[in-house]
């Protein structure tokens, strides 16, 4: 495998020019005759304001995004409440809300991100922060007896019912902090202050439209699908099975002993308000660091399977990566398939007409596959249509080929895949790829792994090509506004340099030379947020429920295939893409405090998990606004206004035979919905469906290959993903063998995923920033601020991309 470290930078995100908000006293006293004023005079008006764009980026880098300023930073907890292992230890008893739940799920970071976390990980929170101050540690780790995890847990089910500490009190109303005076660094700069307020009420109304819309579908949803579900899968388990997981994730105390010049001495993070009997610490296990079984993992592999018409194949691993869930809500991980074509690189991309896309991205051949976790990177052996794999060489020429079909059990020649021996010849005999198939795997201390597949491309899923993207999202826990807050302000001022060029040159390298860039996938971070809202606003009706966070994967998924560009003339081709939001885990769950509330827990979850679905719906929106998007909601809407009778699977049951699904459905059906209850629209063309844990009611909208709400399907491709395709295939063969010098790589990388939050992204952080607990306010500077930054960004960023040259003078 070729592995290198780099800067990338995400997908790119349109912004709303908000011209009218942007004109400040001296703009708009302007002479209205710069409304006419030449081109050239547009450009230089537009450079000028670039230029105090980067300026200003580089100031917030520098004033706000301090090394005290990062809410999951370790560090910054140690600069503000100081040295002292006592009163750190006291810090996090205090400020981070304990869940029983098993292991290292969230680390350090994760568990400063979300405000709580379970032994595991606030002893592990402690060891970092005690590291920082200069103190040695390990963990003491003690098997509690049944009394005292009864405790642990009937103490947790009397804690408020907030997801954790920041969204304590969450309405989506704008906060009076927003009101206040904003940074000086604002106003310094030419941002228009009362800006910050108008910004913040329109995402306030966003956020509120949006969870408001999916708790109404969910109410009006959960309830046919309970009576659909009916006894064949009736919901809830009683009171004591959802205590037995509580009870299993407090089963172990874990401290920390540090080294004193008087002796080895125990510092805690526990729960328990009395420390540790000194017997029972003695017989307690000591470790350096957490055990591999102790410490959850995510898994992401890529599998072709290819081989002769009508011959058993086996898969072989393309990439496999295993990545502890710590630290990725900060590390987005993109999966993506990279097609070569020289011809369509020597072709400028202005003249290529939809013909010219059916021909090039339908004639690619050969492939790689990328994946990339935060800013490292690594390719896979290059694979071909026919189900080879090639080698590369070092000047990006591909060479020697193997077919999969007929040397996978040779151990794939000399190709690293697997084992030794000769390469093979060109094929012999017809072959093709059968799948290429992306698995991810969640391993979370004590249960067993869970395992979702997706159909890239193969027999099952024709006319859709290898090129593909999947944007993820991996979280272990909530994630607080604050800290994705500082992530979005982090990665726009990151951008900044790549934004000015994108948008002060039509320069095709103006995608290069890039030296650092952030991914940022706002629709991810979007969901999740509104749909931990849409958790908080179910407990705030039901004070008999509690929350217990856990981690959540959700990719943003783009299938690209050749297809009629014009219905009435089914021979010419074009290139349409299909966008789906697909909630891949959702382990976060709403649990009873009471026997008297075990039904009502398992009901929650229900509309809990159909509001989420719905929630995807809401933001695909943005993709293709005048298409829709179509999922699990609407297509049980469909068939009731057919009158169709929906069909039940229960756990176990064969759904295909009951349901006759299409060959992708059916792909699906068979590899991941194993103990799920499904219960499909009608008993034909079932190509949605809602698959349910009829334990604890948590429910999910899938379609098609098993991926979530999918917008429908549209002709041509933007204008910037056409740029992305023609830098993606211009460098590609350079990339696959590697440049010495490693700026290539770079460029091309940059080039193709593009900027997802160029300066304009303000979100839903934006809408929720004056929702957080006041005892954030304990770091040196706040969510206030961030925001403050984050609306100066805007505020500068409108008037840059503006073509109102009235706007950019007096600024």
């Amino acid at each position: 495998m070729t592995s290198r470290r780099f800067a990338p930078r995400g997908r790119s995100r349109v912004a709303a020019v908000l011209a009218a908000l942007a004109i400040s006293a001296a703009a708009a006293a302007a002479p209205l005759l710069l409304a006419a004023a030449p081109s050239n005079q547009k450009q230089a008006f537009r450079q000028a304001a670039a230029e105090r764009y980067l300026k200003y980026a580089a100031a917030v880098r520098e004033q706000v995004l301090t090394p005290q300023s990062c809410p999951f930073s370790p560090a910054s907890i140690v600069m503000i409440v100081g040295n002292e292992p006592a009163r750190l230890a006291e810090w996090v008893r205090k400020r981070v809300a304990y869940e029983p739940y098993a292991g290292v799920v969230r680390g350090a970071e994760g568990t400063l991100a979300a405000k709580a976390g379970g032994d595991w990980d606030r002893a592990v929170l402690l060891q970092a922060l005690l590291a920082e101050a200069g103190h040695r540690s390990k963990l003491k780790v003690t098997p509690r007896t049944p009394q005292e995890a009864t405790a642990v847990v009937d103490e947790f089910l009397k804690r408020p019912a907030t997801i954790a500490s920041w969204y304590a009190g969450a309405t989506g109303d704008v906060s009076p902090e927003v009101t206040a005076q904003p940074i000086p660094l604002v106003q310094q700069f030419g941002a228009v202050a009362e800006n910050r307020r108008l910004y913040a009420a329109r995402e306030a109304a966003r956020v509120r439209q949006m969870v408001g819309e999916a708790l109404d579908t969910a109410s009006h949803e959960t309830p046919r699908l309970i009576e659909s579900l009916g006894a064949a899968a009736k919901l809830g388990q009683p009171f004591d099975a959802w205590r037995e997981k509580l009870l299993a994730g407090a089963a172990e105390r874990v401290d920390v002993e540090i080294a004193t010049p008087q002796g080895a001495a125990v510092v805690s993070a526990a729960p328990e308000a009395s420390p540790l009997d000194s017997a029972r610490a003695a017989q307690g296990a000591t470790l350096d660091a957490p055990p591999a079984d102790r410490v959850a993992k995510i898994c992401v592999r890529l599998e072709l399977t290819a081989g002769e018409e009508g011959k058993p194949a086996k898969p072989v691993k393309l990439i496999e990566r295993e990545l502890p869930l710590a630290n990725l809500f900060r590390r987005p991980i993109r999966l993506e398939i990279v097609p070569s074509d020289d011809a369509a690189a020597a072709k400028p991309t202005a003249t290529w007409t939809p013909e010219d896309w059916s021909k090039f991205v339908g004639g690619f051949k050969n492939f790689q596959a990328i994946l990339r976790v935060g800013d490292e990177w690594e390719g896979s052996k290059v694979f071909d249509t026919a189900g080879q794999i090639h080698t590369v060489s070092p000047d990006g020429r591909v060479e020697g080929a193997t077919q999969i079909g007929g040397a996978v059990g040779k151990g794939m020649g000399g190709f690293g895949l697997g084992g030794g021996g000769d390469e093979a010849e060109a094929p012999k005999a017809a072959s093709r790829i059968e799948s290429l198939v992306m698995v991810i795997e969640l391993a979370l201390p004590g249960d067993a792994p869970q395992v979702q597949q997706r159909l890239i491309c193969g027999k099952d899923r024709p006319g859709v090509t290898p090129v593909f993207t999947a944007d993820a999202l991996v979280t272990p826990a909530p994630i607080g506004a604050h800290a994705t807050t500082w992530l979005l302000l982090d990665a726009v001022t990151r951008n900044a340099p790549l934004t000015t060029r994108l948008i002060t040159t039509g320069d095709p390298r103006r995608f290069e030379q890039t030296e650092d860039a952030a991914r940022f996938p706002v629709m991810l971070y979007d969901w999740h947020a509104l749909r931990l809202m849409s958790a908080q606003r179910l407990m705030a009706a039901d004070e008999g429920l509690a929350f217990l966070g856990a981690p959540a994967v959700v990719m943003h998924t783009t299938h690209v295939a050749t297809r009629a560009a014009d219905a009435k003339k089914p021979a010419a081709l074009t290139v349409g893409t299909r966008h789906a939001i697909d909630v891949v885990f959702d382990r976060a769950m709403l649990l009873p405090r009471a026997a008297d509330k075990a039904d009502q827990a398992a009901r929650a979850n229900a509309t809990f998990g159909v509001a989420a679905t719905v929630l995807e719906s809401g933001l695909l929106r943005a993709i293709d606004p005048a298409n829709g998007p179509k999922g699990a909601y609407s297509a049980f809407e469909e068939a009731r206004a057919a009158g169709a009778a929906p069909v039940v699977i229960a756990a176990g049951g064969n759904a295909a035979s009951a349901v006759k699904p299409p060959a992708l459905v059916a792909w699906s059906l068979a590899r991941n919905e194993a103990g799920r209850a499904l219960v499909f629209p009608a008993a034909s063309g079932a190509n949605a469906w809602w698959s349910v844990d009829p334990a604890t009611g948590s429910s999910i909208g899938r379609g098609d290959g098993g991926e979530g709400q999918s917008a429908m399907e549209y002709l041509q491709i933007t204008k910037k993903n056409v740029d992305n395709l023609k830098c993606m295939v211009g460098f590609s063969n350079q990339i696959l063998g590697g440049d010495p010098k490693g700026e290539t790589a770079k460029q091309w990388f940059l080039c193709m995923v593009g900027a997802d939050n160029p300066g304009s992204g303000h979100g839903v952080p934006g809408g929720i920033e004056g929702m957080i607990d006041p005892d954030e306010k304990l770091l040196n500077i706040g969510v206030g601020p961030l925001a403050d930054a984050l609306g100066g960004a805007k505020d500068l960023y409108d008037v840059m991309n503006s073509d109102d040259p009235i706007l950019y003078t007096g600024r």
